[in-house]
């Protein structure tokens, strides 16, 4: 989980976000959350899974 938070963050720009209140933010991270399950989910269902960044543990 926290291999795919750190991937988000890096990965999505949610670093450099600069929403400036509370719901803005929320929606922001829930679109970055949504655009990076689909490009997980994608990966997956390729021949070959391209090379993760992050390796994930387990």
């Amino acid at each position: 989980m926290e291999s795919g938070f750190k991937e988000l963050k890096q990965e999505m720009g949610s670093q450099k976000s600069q929403c400036r209140n509370a719901q803005a933010v929320n929606n922001h991270l829930n679109f970055c959350m949504m655009a990076t399950t689909l490009t997980w989910i994608y990966a997956d269902r390729l021949k070959t899974n391209p090379e993760r960044r992050h390796k994930v543990k387990g």
